[in-house]
This record gives structure tokens, C-alpha cells and sequence, in this order.
């Protein structure tokens, strides 16, 4: 898959309009994607760990048990989503 190795997608963050951002990826680069949303204005809100019941295969097999995604606000929202 084209780009599957790059977890830094800050020049797409850039360009994206909207004010909350949720973006799964590899367990390993949480702090790699977390820094790039940081650098592009969001604040990182939350990290979910997806816990598979079952083992996913996919991607050439390298889909593990466990997925996560981080979560961020950006623009001029506050806490609770609304304008400021």
C-alpha cells in the first residue's frame, strides 16, 4: 500500500478544514501521529485502544489484536465542542 510506511501526515492535517480529528494507526507511532496533530493545531483529547476480540488479518497480515486512534480538537472550540 502507497504510504503505508509514514505515520507524520501533518501536510494533510494542515489542510484539513475541520475542527475534530479521529485518526487510527499502528500502535507504535501513537507518539509520531500525536506530535504531528499536535504541530497542526489540535490538542489530543484522548487515545482509544481498540481490544479485538478475534485476530484481524489484513494488510499483508500485519493487522494485530489492538488498533488505536487518537482523538483532537483544533480550530476554537473549547471542551464541550462549542465556539468560543
Amino acid at each position: 500500500m502507497l504510504n503505508d510506511h509514514r505515520a507524520d501526515w501533518r501536510e494533510a492535517w494542515a489542510l484539513f478544514p475541520g475542527d475534530v480529528a479521529y485518526v487510527w494507526h499502528g500502535a507504535l507511532h501513537a507518539t509520531t501521529v500525536a506530535e504531528s496533530l499536535v504541530a497542526c493545531g489540535f490538542d489530543i483529547r484522548a487515545q482509544i485502544i481498540w481490544a479485538k476480540e478475534r485476530l484481524v488479518l489484513g494488510r499483508a497480515g500485519r493487522a494485530g489484536r489492538k488498533s488505536a486512534l487518537q482523538s483532537g480538537r483544533g480550530g476554537d472550540r473549547d471542551a464541550d465542542g462549542q465556539g468560543t
